[in-house]
């Protein structure tokens, strides 16, 4: 009796039994199939010996942007710290050359600090009125490579290399003006549109 409630016949049963069956083998397949991952050090084969090792940074700020320095002190730290390849890559400012830092001036998030007297982070002084006087910085003086760079703002980041471009709204314009330039785009999967949960 209470079988005929939940089953209607034999048929039933076998088709659950089926399915049940088709799930465990699903499952076991399923987890056999897993892609084996291999991780492999791409410079395995270099003979450090015969090449030059750099010490870089592609991805800082100046306060042409949202950074808390001015283009020549951020140089200046770098080449302190025995750095050789240095990118300034402000949100939505081509910090380039070097030679004509002088001729960009800071972005609005610094006179904000300013006024509300914030201090420098790990330091302990204000920005003053000097640091607001850009300097221009030849790299061979400075014995550094100059990247030109740019972090493409105005949609999910973007990095953006060896190339002027700047001002476009979405990734795809972004991607295709860069490559247009012939310059190279940097895209952290995480950050594009279609990978946000």
């Amino acid at each position: 009796m209470i079988q005929r409630k939940f089953l209607k016949n034999s048929h039933d049963l076998v088709l659950i039994l089926r399915m049940m069956t088709l799930a465990i083998l699903g499952i076991v397949f399923l987890s056999g199939c897993q892609p084996s991952w291999k991780i492999e050090n791409p410079y395995s084969t270099v003979d450090w010996k015969n090449h030059g090792q750099y010490k870089a940074n592609l991805h800082t700020h100046t306060m042409v942007s949202d950074g808390w320095m001015n283009p020549h002190t951020v140089v200046e730290k770098y080449r302190e710290k025995g750095y050789q390849i240095l990118a300034i890559s402000d949100h939505n400012a081509v910090t380039y050359p070097w030679e004509e830092f002088s001729g960009f001036k800071a972005g609005g998030s610094i006179f904000k600090r300013i006024e509300e007297k914030k201090l420098k982070p790990q330091e302990e002084e204000m920005i003053l009125p000097e640091d607001l006087e850009f300097k221009n910085v030849n790299p061979s003086d400075v014995g550094m490579l100059a990247i030109q760079a740019n972090e493409l703002s105005s949609h999910h980041h973007t990095g953006s290399y060896f190339n002027d471009h700047n001002g476009t709204k979405t990734e795809i314009e972004s991607l295709e003006a860069v490559a247009g330039k012939g310059g190279l785009n940097v895209v952290s999967p995480g950050s594009l549109p279609w990978n946000q949960s």
